[in-house]
């Protein structure tokens, strides 16, 4: 197994994550739907209502409306950080679990 300090290879999680975010936004975003490149909904974070919400299933990159922060993030890594009020290495070791990955794999294992 490999060490606590084993690089996270980011881009390649956010891009595995980019290439199953159909399956993924409805699973952490219920109640959303699709306009256009974007899938709009409600964020949990806040209650779950409304469609405040958008991310652009093309690059990842998310906006949240509501409210005064202005939340956005780049990819898909930050938008589940910040919907589980994670920071983003806990966020992508959490993803990387649900992936199978491990820590020193820079790609998903293959179908099976």
């Amino acid at each position: 197994m490999p060490g606590p300090h084993t690089p996270i290879d980011f881009a390649a999680l956010a891009d595995a994550l980019l290439q199953r975010v159909h399956v993924l936004l409805p699973q952490w975003l219920p109640g959303g739907h699709m306009e256009g490149h974007e899938y709009v909904g409600p964020s949990r974070r806040s209650g779950g209502v409304g469609d405040s919400l958008k991310v652009n299933t093309t690059n990842g990159v998310w906006s949240y409306f509501a409210g005064d922060d202005g939340d956005s993030g780049g990819d898909l890594i930050w938008l589940y950080a910040w919907l589980n009020n994670l920071g983003q290495a806990k966020a992508a070791l959490q993803l990387m679990d649900e992936l199978g990955w491990q820590r020193s794999r820079a790609s998903a294992p293959a179908p099976g």
